[in-house]
Protein backbone atom coordinates (compact mmCIF):
# COMPACT_ATOMS: atom_id res chain seq x y z
CA UNK A 1 0.00 0.00 0.00
CA UNK A 2 1.71 3.49 -0.99
CA UNK A 3 0.92 6.47 1.04
CA UNK A 4 -0.46 7.80 -1.71
CA UNK A 5 -3.58 5.48 -1.67
CA UNK A 6 -4.33 5.82 1.79
CA UNK A 7 -6.48 8.61 3.14
CA UNK A 8 -5.54 10.56 5.82
CA UNK A 9 -6.53 13.83 7.19
CA UNK A 10 -3.34 14.91 6.19
CA UNK A 11 -3.82 13.89 2.62
CA UNK A 12 -7.50 15.39 2.17
CA UNK A 13 -4.97 19.12 2.74
CA UNK A 14 -2.26 17.59 0.28
CA UNK A 15 -4.19 16.60 -2.64
CA UNK A 16 -5.36 19.99 -2.68
CA UNK A 17 -2.28 21.50 -2.50
CA UNK A 18 0.29 22.23 -5.45
CA UNK A 19 2.25 18.78 -3.86
CA UNK A 20 -0.50 16.29 -5.42
CA UNK A 21 -3.01 18.88 -6.69
CA UNK A 22 -3.70 21.82 -8.92
CA UNK A 23 -5.35 23.62 -6.79
CA UNK A 24 -4.01 25.47 -3.37
CA UNK A 25 -5.99 25.23 -0.04
CA UNK A 26 -4.66 27.36 2.96
CA UNK A 27 -4.47 24.88 5.83
CA UNK A 28 -5.20 27.51 8.21
CA UNK A 29 -8.18 28.12 6.38
CA UNK A 30 -9.42 24.56 6.86
CA UNK A 31 -8.06 23.53 10.02
CA UNK A 32 -7.74 24.10 13.22
CA UNK A 33 -4.70 23.97 15.24
CA UNK A 34 -6.72 22.45 18.71
CA UNK A 35 -8.74 19.84 16.63
CA UNK A 36 -8.05 16.34 16.81
CA UNK A 37 -5.83 14.91 14.05
CA UNK A 38 -5.43 11.47 15.73
CA UNK A 39 -6.01 9.31 19.15
CA UNK A 40 -4.97 6.46 20.92
CA UNK A 41 -6.95 4.89 23.96
CA UNK A 42 -4.06 3.27 26.87
CA UNK A 43 -7.12 1.01 28.35
CA UNK A 44 -4.91 -0.90 30.93
CA UNK A 45 -3.95 2.53 32.77
CA UNK A 46 -7.24 4.25 31.52
CA UNK A 47 -5.85 7.26 29.77
CA UNK A 48 -6.37 8.43 25.95
CA UNK A 49 -3.22 10.03 24.40
CA UNK A 50 -5.00 12.93 22.16
CA UNK A 51 -2.71 14.62 19.03
CA UNK A 52 -3.70 17.43 17.92
CA UNK A 53 -3.15 19.27 14.55
CA UNK A 54 -0.39 21.89 15.58
CA UNK A 55 1.81 18.32 16.94
CA UNK A 56 1.19 19.21 20.69
CA UNK A 57 -0.21 15.76 22.47
CA UNK A 58 -2.36 15.52 25.31
CA UNK A 59 -3.24 13.06 27.68
CA UNK A 60 -6.81 12.65 29.09
CA UNK A 61 -7.49 10.19 31.83
CA UNK A 62 -10.70 8.77 32.36
CA UNK A 63 -12.08 6.47 35.22
CA UNK A 64 -12.31 2.09 34.84
CA UNK A 65 -15.26 1.37 32.57
CA UNK A 66 -15.74 4.79 30.64
CA UNK A 67 -13.32 3.27 27.75
CA UNK A 68 -16.52 3.14 25.56
CA UNK A 69 -17.96 6.67 25.94
CA UNK A 70 -14.64 8.20 25.85
CA UNK A 71 -14.22 6.65 22.47
CA UNK A 72 -17.44 7.58 21.16
CA UNK A 73 -16.79 11.13 22.33
CA UNK A 74 -14.13 11.22 20.70
CA UNK A 75 -15.41 10.21 17.33
CA UNK A 76 -18.03 12.36 17.34
CA UNK A 77 -15.74 15.23 17.99
CA UNK A 78 -13.34 14.10 14.81
CA UNK A 79 -16.76 13.95 12.78
CA UNK A 80 -18.17 17.19 13.15
CA UNK A 81 -14.60 18.76 12.54
CA UNK A 82 -14.15 16.76 9.60
CA UNK A 83 -17.51 17.85 8.22
CA UNK A 84 -16.31 21.78 8.87
CA UNK A 85 -12.86 20.14 7.13
CA UNK A 86 -14.91 19.31 3.95
CA UNK A 87 -17.05 22.44 4.01
CA UNK A 88 -14.19 24.62 4.00
CA UNK A 89 -11.95 22.85 1.33
CA UNK A 90 -14.80 22.28 -1.24
CA UNK A 91 -15.23 26.15 -0.99
CA UNK A 92 -11.20 26.85 -1.34
CA UNK A 93 -11.21 24.24 -4.07
CA UNK A 94 -14.54 25.26 -6.03
CA UNK A 95 -12.78 29.35 -5.85
CA UNK A 96 -9.71 28.09 -7.23
CA UNK A 97 -11.50 26.02 -10.18
CA UNK A 98 -13.71 29.33 -10.78
CA UNK A 99 -10.78 31.35 -10.85
CA UNK A 100 -8.72 28.42 -13.24
CA UNK A 101 -11.39 28.65 -15.48
CA UNK A 102 -11.85 32.44 -15.63
CA UNK A 103 -8.16 32.76 -16.72
CA UNK A 104 -8.47 29.26 -19.74
CA UNK A 105 -11.10 31.37 -20.86
CA UNK A 106 -9.43 34.65 -21.28
CA UNK A 107 -6.48 32.84 -22.51
CA UNK A 108 -8.43 30.40 -24.97
CA UNK A 109 -10.41 34.15 -26.54
CA UNK A 110 -6.76 35.46 -27.68
CA UNK A 111 -6.01 32.09 -28.47
CA UNK A 112 -8.36 31.27 -31.05
CA UNK A 113 -7.53 33.07 -34.04
CA UNK A 114 -9.07 31.27 -37.70
CA UNK A 115 -5.74 29.65 -38.43
CA UNK A 116 -5.24 28.12 -34.81
CA UNK A 117 -8.95 27.05 -34.53
CA UNK A 118 -8.44 23.39 -34.53
CA UNK A 119 -5.50 22.84 -32.40
CA UNK A 120 -6.51 25.65 -29.93
CA UNK A 121 -10.00 23.49 -29.67
CA UNK A 122 -7.69 20.53 -28.55
CA UNK A 123 -6.07 22.83 -26.01
CA UNK A 124 -9.13 23.58 -24.78
CA UNK A 125 -10.70 20.39 -24.31
CA UNK A 126 -7.40 18.57 -22.87
CA UNK A 127 -7.29 21.76 -20.10
CA UNK A 128 -10.87 21.58 -19.33
CA UNK A 129 -10.61 18.07 -18.57
CA UNK A 130 -7.29 18.43 -16.48
CA UNK A 131 -8.93 21.27 -14.59
CA UNK A 132 -11.69 19.63 -12.36
CA UNK A 133 -9.98 16.36 -12.44
CA UNK A 134 -8.46 16.89 -9.08
CA UNK A 135 -10.90 18.49 -7.75
CA UNK A 136 -13.84 15.83 -8.77
CA UNK A 137 -11.19 13.42 -7.10
CA UNK A 138 -10.54 15.07 -3.62
CA UNK A 139 -14.84 15.29 -3.22
CA UNK A 140 -14.96 11.54 -4.57
CA UNK A 141 -12.60 10.93 -1.87
CA UNK A 142 -13.95 13.34 0.75
CA UNK A 143 -17.92 11.95 0.30
CA UNK A 144 -16.40 8.31 0.45
CA UNK A 145 -14.76 8.57 3.77
CA UNK A 146 -18.17 10.54 4.81
CA UNK A 147 -20.63 7.62 4.02
CA UNK A 148 -18.45 5.06 5.42
CA UNK A 149 -19.12 7.04 9.22
CA UNK A 150 -22.30 8.11 8.67
CA UNK A 151 -23.05 4.16 7.91
CA UNK A 152 -20.24 3.44 10.46
CA UNK A 153 -22.90 0.89 12.25
CA UNK A 154 -23.59 -1.11 8.67
CA UNK A 155 -19.74 -0.92 7.86
CA UNK A 156 -19.12 -2.27 11.26
CA UNK A 157 -21.42 -5.18 10.53
CA UNK A 158 -19.64 -5.80 7.24
CA UNK A 159 -16.05 -5.83 9.02
CA UNK A 160 -17.28 -8.36 11.80
CA UNK A 161 -18.61 -10.73 9.23
CA UNK A 162 -15.72 -10.56 6.87
CA UNK A 163 -13.03 -10.81 9.36
CA UNK A 164 -15.23 -13.95 11.08
CA UNK A 165 -15.24 -15.50 7.66
CA UNK A 166 -11.98 -16.28 7.90
CA UNK A 167 -11.81 -18.02 11.64
CA UNK A 168 -10.88 -21.25 11.73
CA UNK A 169 -14.00 -23.95 12.67
CA UNK A 170 -12.82 -26.63 15.18
CA UNK A 171 -14.28 -29.71 13.35
CA UNK A 172 -12.65 -31.88 16.17
CA UNK A 173 -16.11 -31.78 17.81
CA UNK A 174 -19.12 -33.36 18.06
CA UNK A 175 -20.73 -29.68 17.15
CA UNK A 176 -18.18 -27.96 14.86
CA UNK A 177 -17.77 -23.66 16.27
CA UNK A 178 -15.89 -21.23 15.33
CA UNK A 179 -12.91 -20.15 17.01
CA UNK A 180 -13.04 -16.35 18.13
CA UNK A 181 -9.69 -17.06 20.70
CA UNK A 182 -7.34 -16.28 17.46
CA UNK A 183 -7.22 -13.08 15.11
CA UNK A 184 -6.91 -14.69 11.57
CA UNK A 185 -3.70 -13.45 10.18
CA UNK A 186 -5.25 -13.13 6.98
CA UNK A 187 -8.07 -10.86 8.10
CA UNK A 188 -8.62 -7.92 6.26
CA UNK A 189 -9.37 -5.60 8.82
CA UNK A 190 -7.42 -4.52 11.42
CA UNK A 191 -8.27 -6.03 15.15
CA UNK A 192 -8.57 -2.86 16.71
CA UNK A 193 -10.89 -1.84 14.19
CA UNK A 194 -12.68 -5.20 14.70
CA UNK A 195 -12.65 -4.41 17.86
CA UNK A 196 -13.68 -0.62 18.10
CA UNK A 197 -15.60 -0.17 15.16
CA UNK A 198 -14.19 2.05 12.04
CA UNK A 199 -13.35 6.36 12.66
CA UNK A 200 -11.86 8.73 11.63
CA UNK A 201 -8.92 7.71 13.72
CA UNK A 202 -8.59 3.89 11.91
CA UNK A 203 -9.78 4.69 8.79
CA UNK A 204 -6.13 5.63 7.24
CA UNK A 205 -5.18 2.00 7.84
CA UNK A 206 -7.68 0.87 4.36
CA UNK A 207 -7.21 2.36 0.81
CA UNK A 208 -9.12 4.62 -1.40
CA UNK A 209 -10.18 0.95 -3.05
CA UNK A 210 -10.64 -0.94 0.12
CA UNK A 211 -13.07 1.82 1.45
CA UNK A 212 -14.49 1.92 -2.30
CA UNK A 213 -14.88 -1.85 -1.36
CA UNK A 214 -16.54 -1.72 1.65
CA UNK A 215 -18.84 0.87 0.73
CA UNK A 216 -20.42 -1.35 -2.25
CA UNK A 217 -20.50 -4.23 0.67
CA UNK A 218 -22.10 -2.05 3.08
CA UNK A 219 -25.02 -1.12 0.54
CA UNK A 220 -25.55 -5.03 -0.05
CA UNK A 221 -25.70 -5.23 3.27
CA UNK A 222 -28.09 -3.16 3.91
CA UNK A 223 -30.38 -3.80 0.74
CA UNK A 224 -30.55 -7.30 2.42
CA UNK A 225 -31.50 -6.00 5.21
CA UNK A 226 -34.11 -3.84 4.14
CA UNK A 227 -35.50 -6.41 1.98
CA UNK A 228 -35.95 -8.82 4.88
CA UNK A 229 -37.62 -6.46 7.01
CA UNK A 230 -39.96 -5.72 4.13
CA UNK A 231 -40.98 -9.40 4.50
Amino acid sequence: MTTKDVITLQNYIEMSQGRTGSHSVNEKLVTNKDWILDYKINREQHYVEVTQWNGCEEKIYFQSGEEKEMQEKLDQIQKEQFDKMVEAIDKCVSKSMSDDLNILFLGLAAFLTPASLGLGLFFFGSSFLSLPFKHLKLERNLKLVGWIIDNKKDADSVIHRDVDSKRKTDLSKLTPYIDYSVYPDDAPYSEEMYNNGINLNNIPELSTKQLQKLKKKTISFQERKNNCGEE
